[in-house]
């Protein structure tokens, strides 16, 4: 009775352990861009995600500089913005996206509403998609009425956003224009008008999606369903295409930092520190087929829990790549006189983690061995200081 009683606590205690770090680890996080002048009210689509599906919604309201994406931003929704993403917020996007993230975009059909002056291309152009100042109408529908969009068969079974939606309804939404070459699908509204403007193809594109490195990306002409307004009032067909959106754009989980490699003391024949020295240590971040180190932020880079004191680009290797060499503090490292390797850790320019490690031999008020150049070299970075 005593053993079976053990092994049941164990079973539980193993149990929750797994549903516990099932929780604190999958729970997707949507970041919704508010830096670009955006009012628009989502709580009708995004109190659903959070109460019915366990995501977390977080507003982004001021890029970083360099502009990326939240590192914890598993998909990056931008409702309407009304002031021109910036050509590096719009390469930032790109990198997540590419990377394998995901992308919404949402465009609405008024000009005056939430005092948008424009349509703005930037950001979905890159993408190959434009948005057109104008309403896609039903022939005989009112301001608040809407009309049916067919999906067409082949994509119900063989796209993952249309799984099971044989329809959606639109409001008065926008057309858009795609460039075939650039998006994967696009889903046209029969039976509609422009307002105003004029379309470039007939019937009018509403919903288009793209396929980005290992990334995707959806550009919708109608914002309306989102809104509180009218979310709860939705038909589950559409309440339906919503959440496979949702479930298609959500970045995976990183399996863990990208792997780089670093160099101590690149010009030394040994990586030898003493912890009693009160000068600097060069460790370099080398390019290679798989890592180019343009991608780094520098200002993230930690050795040994220590912060650089600053950074320049320099072919170490002599593959006539440049890489990139820190000058981090003896004294700040997290080393010990047993350690016998140190790690570089840091993030891309897209919130990307990676990390390398180099060997290490601890000594005592000694230098480097024989080194194969003057050992004068990096210890000036150009004013590249955190």
């Amino acid at each position: 009775m005593e053993r079976m009683k053990s092994l049941l606590g164990v079973l539980v205690a193993a149990l929750l352990l797994v549903a516990g770090s099932g929780i604190a680890g999958a729970q997707p996080n949507l970041v919704i861009d508010r830096s670009h002048g955006q009012q628009v009210d989502l709580r009708g689509f995004t109190d659903h995600l959070t109460k019915d599906l366990g995501w977390k919604v977080t507003d982004l309201t001021k890029w970083p500089n360099p502009p990326a994406v939240p590192s914890d931003c598993s998909l990056l929704l931008v409702p309407q913005p009304t002031v021109e993403f910036s050509d590096a917020e719009v390469a930032a996007v790109h990198a997540y996206v590419e990377g394998g993230g995901g992308l919404w975009v949402l465009y609405d059909a008024c000009d005056n509403c939430y005092g948008s002056p424009k349509y703005l291309n930037a950001l979905p152009a890159k993408f190959g998609v434009t948005f057109n100042a104008d309403t896609v109408w039903q022939i005989t529908s009112d301001f608040f009425s809407t009309f049916t969009i067919p999906v067409p068969s082949d994509l119900q079974t063989g796209h993952p956003p249309f799984t099971g939606v044989a329809d959606f309804v639109y409001y008065h939404g926008a057309s858009l224009n795609a460039d075939p070459s650039l998006v994967s699908v696009v889903v046209t509204a029969p039976d509609a008008y422009a307002d105003s403007g004029v379309y470039t193809t007939t019937p009018p594109p509403v919903l288009a999606t793209a396929d980005v490195g290992t990334g995707h990306a959806v550009f919708i002409g109608d914002i309306l369903p989102l809104e509180p307004s009218t979310y709860n009032s939705l038909d589950a067909q559409t309440k339906l295409l919503l959440d496979n959106i949702a479930a298609w754009l959500e970045k995976p989980e990183e399996s863990g930092p990208i792997p780089v490699t670093i160099n101590i003391r690149p010009w030394c024949k040994e990586n030898r520190i003493d912890l009693q020295s009160r000068g600097v240590i060069r460790v370099a971040v080398l390019s290679t087929p798989e890592f180019d180190v343009k991608q780094v932020d520098p200002k993230t880079v930690l050795f040994a829990e220590a912060k650089p004191l600053c950074w320049m680009r320099i072919d170490v290797d002599r593959d006539r790549d440049k890489d990139l060499l820190f000058l981090f503090p003896i004294r700040n490292l997290k080393l010990t006189e047993e350690s016998t390797e140190a790690t570089l850790t840091g993030k891309t320019l897209d919130g990307k983690a990676f990390e390398g490690t180099d060997t290490v031999q601890m000594v005592q008020h000694k230098t480097c061995k024989k080194p194969e150049k003057p050992d004068n070299r990096g210890n000036h970075c150009e004013g590249n200081k955190r």
